[in-house]
Parts: structure tokens; sequence; C-alpha cells
């Protein structure tokens, strides 16, 4: 990869979907000392929420049920990469594209 097609990643957040997200938020809250730096409501519900510790953040969403109650959690999640200006996504999305299967 040439520099010209780098990214410029200011940070890394991840994702995880939780079966009790107002524990979870707890946990993260008062055992590990994250700070809560937002929230998500529908319906008056907290649906998800952002810990955060200086740049890191992780969100954390509430289990919908919609994939079933009983489904093991942790075996998938969402990494978000954020970008200090504009990047050529195609190009980026070409290269995932063309590396799939490789990791």
């Amino acid at each position: 990869m040439t520099d010209a097609a780098a990214i410029d990643a200011t940070t890394l957040s991840c994702s995880v979907t939780c079966k009790n997200l107002e524990a979870a938020i707890g946990f993260y809250r008062d055992a590990i000392g994250l700070a809560v730096a937002e929230t998500y409501e529908h319906d008056g519900n907290v649906v998800a929420a952002v810990v955060a510790a200086g740049d890191c953040r992780i969100v954390l969403n509430q289990d919908d049920g919609k994939l079933g109650w009983d489904r093991v959690k942790g075996q998938g999640f969402h990494l978000q990469i954020n970008v200090a200006g504009p990047a050529d996504v195609d190009a980026v999305a070409a290269r995932i594209m063309a590396a799939a299967g490789r990791c």
C-alpha cells in the first residue's frame, strides 16, 4: 500500500450487543471506570450507550431479541475507524473486497 492510499485514522471504537444494557453500562462505568459519554433512547427506553476513556469508545447496544434470546453472544462485533479527513472510500472498499478471505 502506498502512502497516498493510507487512511489517517484517529480513533478505533467497537460495538457490543448486550443482553442487559443497564448491567453492562454499570460494569463498564463502575468496575472498569469508563465514563458514559452518550446514551440513545427509543420510545423512552435507553437502547444504546457509549462508554469512553479518552479517545477509546465502546458502543453498548441492547439486544432486541430479533435473533433469539438464547443465541450465543460475542460471536460478532462491529469496529469503527474514524479518520482525520477525507479518504478515498472507493479505493479502501476495493482493497477490502480484494483481501476478503485472507484474514
